[in-house]
């Protein structure tokens, strides 16, 4: 079973959890990682079973990848609504389930009608889990919420609490007296009175004003003293590796990319040996655009996350216009700057280059992965995410180049969000295999691989994956895990 290798601030960072007797927020700035800590934790103790982990959409396969890859630790993962009850002689005892389903919420169906769907907050609750975990606990900020109450109910049944979180004071005190509330309940019992002591209430003619603050200094020495963890980048820089590369698997809604892949194949076989590598390459390509377009929501909750939880700046590169210019950019622009093909070349790209690296408003850069792969420097951003795959490598490598060079003061990271089950996953994979071809050429690092015809590796891999997908759903009932 493989274990990482925890760097020295990490493996500080699960003897932390330990001695505040695994109840902790972790509150270490992004990219320190901060699941790789709390994962090493529940591998060193695997009598604090049941596990559950509470995380964004986006990011609950990532929890189980790690899991599994790092720490070979077996986890599942709980989806979908109306949720129902598990057998835990049969579920692996480490839980992820997403925010959005943990509460009972009711839709509008066509017609007017209205359905009811339960969520996992009580299921989850009735197998006693010895720990809970939630990520992006600044999530959990509106007291009031539906996901915060249920959140609450699960917290309080639990002995273990560790909570997740770059930011976990996005703007004000009382964003963070939920989370307090559910790991020391004992001492943040009342909202009420944290608001009078640390939120500067004023009594106004409509109520309460919640929105100032007080006492800082003493809160921040409250919180160390119960079980706060924070960590600067600057602080442990001389540990991090100067470049890494994160793969963030996204679940998408599949009914369209299963009908475009459905098309593919068939086209496939009508064509048989004529269909030309250009032909295959357009509806590859096209496949590739579907799958890009869907996890576009989850992309936009990950850049909203990064935006509450740093003050770092992202540069973020795709292909097509639709995402990163409409889809994308226009959402931004108010502080954003856009290099694409419809730029002219010259003193304007440059101009605007200039801007981001230099104005503190403008945190976001938008990138062509070809019009804006070479020839700029983009060093004010130490992250970049990269929301669409190109078929060249090099192209990729070019890009993290632009943040990743002599002028960055920061360690960078290069964010890869992939639509599971598709071909941007087998896309990805080749991908990382030419990588170290190169690395074997420029680098001589050893790795006993072969050339790839990526296109043609493709096309099996991808009728490939859709036929067993195809298996799958006609074979296997529904269910709620």
């Amino acid at each position: 079973v493989a274990v990482v290798e925890l760097a020295h601030f990490q493996a500080k960072g699960v003897r932390a959890i330990d001695h505040f007797g695994g109840v902790l927020l972790l509150a270490d700035e992004m990219g320190l990682g901060k699941t790789i800590q709390v994962l090493a934790w529940l591998k060193k103790h695997p009598e604090q079973r049941p596990a559950i982990i509470s995380a964004p959409a986006h990011l609950t396969h990532h929890w189980k990848d790690e899991a599994k890859e790092k720490f070979g630790l077996r986890t599942a993962v709980l989806s979908g609504l109306n949720a129902k009850p598990l057998d835990m002689s049969v579920t692996p005892s480490i839980l992820i389930v997403s925010q959005d389903v943990l509460s009972t919420i009711t839709k509008k169906l066509e017609g007017g009608k209205k359905k009811t769907y339960k969520g996992w907050a009580d299921i989850l609750k009735s197998v006693n889990p010895k720990v809970v975990i939630w990520d992006e606990a600044h999530n959990y900020k509106n007291r009031h919420a539906k996901r915060t109450k249920s959140l609450r109910k699960l917290a309080y049944s639990a002995p273990k609490r560790i909570a997740i979180s770059g930011t976990p004071l996005t703007n004000r005190p009382a964003d963070l007296w939920p989370t307090l509330n559910m790991l020391w309940p004992q001492h943040f019992p009342s909202f009420f009175s944290f608001a009078l002591r640390y939120c500067k209430a004023v009594k106004m003619p409509w109520g309460w004003d919640y929105r100032g603050a007080s006492h800082l200094g003493e809160l921040h020495n409250r919180l160390k003293g119960l079980g706060m963890l924070r960590r600067l980048k600057a602080n442990v820089l001389s540990e991090l590796p100067p470049k890494r590369r994160t793969v963030i698997p996204i679940d998408i809604p599949m009914d369209e990319y299963n009908r475009v892949a459905n098309d593919f194949v068939n086209w496939l076989q009508e064509k048989g040996k004529e269909a030309t590598k250009a032909a295959k390459m357009t509806q590859l390509g096209y496949l590739k655009r579907i799958a890009a377009q869907a996890k576009m929501p989850a992309v936009i909750e990950w850049i909203d996350n990064y935006l509450e939880s740093t003050e770092d700046k992202l540069a973020v590169y795709g292909i097509h216009k639709d995402i990163i210019r409409h889809g994308l950019y226009e959402r931004y622009k108010k502080i954003a700057v856009l290099i694409d093909g419809d730029v002219p070349q010259g003193a304007h790209r440059q101009a605007l280059v200039k801007r981001f690296q230099t104005d503190k408003r403008k945190r976001l850069f938008f990138g062509n992965l070809i019009a804006a792969g070479t020839g700029i420097t983009i060093v004010a951003a130490p992250v970049l995410l990269t929301v669409e795959l190109d078929w060249v490598p090099a192209n990729h490598t070019q890009v993290e180049d632009r943040i990743h060079r002599i002028g960055q003061s920061k360690h960078t990271e290069m964010v890869y969000p992939v639509a599971r089950g598709t071909i941007e996953e087998l896309l990805c994979k080749i991908i990382q295999t030419k990588q170290k071809i190169s690395s074997t050429v420029l680098d001589g690092v050893s790795q006993r691989t072969g050339d790839i015809d990526i296109f043609d590796q493709l096309v099996k891999q991808v009728t490939e994956q859709f036929k067993r997908q195809k298996a799958s759903r006609t074979t296997q009932p529904t269910n709620g895990s």
